[in-house]
């Protein structure tokens, strides 16, 4: 157990540090609520044979890259091969439209050569803190403002329409 005996508030349950003791994120909790931060979901996600190097523990997109969705697929139990009930793989590109429905979210990090010796596995960051690319072709950004993808591959930009948005802008960008 951690925290005050009455839970009142601010408790940190557990603390996330690099080897120098910088701070990474936290999980702490308060009046009932437990909050993970800072936060960002992700998935897993296969990009085009032709953008991914096998072998390499670099990123394959700048991080904030967006992706679209193209198909989707399911792990594989070691056991029987068989497909898991829940397990989904995206397979991704870069997003190719503007205002695309597919847009899954930004191009996190390469998780090749992973624990699983994965070839061809990274991170698409779905929900949380972040950053998307993005170029002026919506014009200047206000905090805000909705951030939807732009017709340069992989590039958002201020959305015109509120469906097609897959973030909301934390800081004013003039170009």
């Amino acid at each position: 157990m951690v925290g005050k005996d009455d839970g009142s508030g601010t408790n940190s349950a557990i603390r996330i540090a690099t080897g120098d003791g910088s701070d990474q994120g936290e999980i702490t909790f308060s009046g009932g609520t437990v909050t993970y931060g800072a936060f960002t979901a992700m998935h897993h996600c296969i990009i085009p044979d032709a953008d991914n190097t096998p072998t390499s523990l670099d990123n394959a997109y700048p991080y904030g890259t967006l992706l679209e969705v193209t198909s989707i697929e399911y792990t594989k139990l070691k056991s029987t091969g068989a497909d898991t009930e829940r397990g989904i793989v995206y397979n991704v590109k870069k997003r190719q439209s503007a205002n695309s429905k597919k847009v899954l979210g930004a191009y996190g990090s390469s998780m090749n050569q992973g624990p699983n010796d994965e070839t061809n596995m990274h991170q698409v960051l779905v929900l949380g803190d972040g950053h998307i690319l993005c170029n002026n072709s919506g014009g200047n950004i206000s905090i805000g403002d909705g951030i939807c993808s732009s017709s340069t591959t992989g590039i958002g930009m201020k959305a015109d329409k509120t469906e097609m948005i897959i973030g909301k802008a934390q800081e004013d960008v003039t170009y």
